[in-house]
């Protein structure tokens, strides 16, 4: 048994597939793949694939990794360009390789939110949102909602306007003990900044972290 790691972006349509359907539409693939995966033991043998920090639906990404497993070792670049056939345009394959770092090491993700207005208020209200002492929001957890400040949990932002966009990049903790959800923060600037709520915003992960700041591979 042979440990792997896909790493490879969700963009088109791909980012209406939930995480549920993502591990189906996984497993065909490396069905098809040919490969010879490792299925985990049991009553009920399925593929094994793990998805070390599962997207919200609706956010695309340039950054997504999924664990499996092999039962014999083979070359990365044999393993990449069999998945690269498999898999459907909208979820491009990046690269394969041997996992270099625990899950339990990840500690935060960078996204990118394009705000579609050509208005310049906007920027001023949204990088004003990131001086006040607290920007509360109601998180659903397993104990039931419960109100949390987002701010301690930005680690850093830059918000850019451009010509046609607002353009805000965050840090957004992402550690088992707890982690942002892009959608929650997309809440909150819809909530507290109307001037935005209104428009067409894309939300895009760029990279996942670990806890010292270094690209999770």
């Amino acid at each position: 048994m042979v440990d792997y790691r896909l790493f490879f972006g969700k963009q088109g349509n791909g980012v209406y597939i939930s995480t549920l359907d993502m591990n189906r539409m996984m497993q065909r693939a490396l069905k098809r793949s040919l490969l010879p995966v490792w299925y985990s033991q049991g009553f009920n043998p399925h593929i094994y694939c793990s998805f070390p920090l599962p997207l919200s639906l609706g956010v695309y990404s340039d950054y997504e990794v999924m664990d499996f497993r092999l039962t014999e070792e083979m070359p990365v670049c044999a393993v990449e360009n069999a998945l690269r056939a498999a898999l459907p345009e909208d979820f491009p394959v990046k690269k394969v390789a041997r996992p270099q770092m625990h899950v339990k090491t990840i500690g935060s993700a960078v996204y990118r939110f394009t705000f579609e207005t050509g208005e310049k208020e906007p920027a001023a209200l949204l990088e004003d949102l990131f001086t006040w002492p607290e920007l509360l929001m109601e998180k659903f957890t397993k104990k039931g909602p419960r109100e949390i400040n987002l701010l301690p949990l930005i680690r850093q932002h830059q918000i850019t306007k451009e010509s046609e966009t607002i353009c805000l990049d965050a840090e957004l903790v992402a550690t088992q003990e707890n982690t942002l959800s892009p959608m929650l923060l997309y809440d909150a600037i819809k909530t507290y900044c109307p001037a935005l709520a209104a428009v067409r915003c894309k939300i895009n992960r760029a990279a996942i972290l670990n806890q010292t700041g270094e690209e999770f591979v």
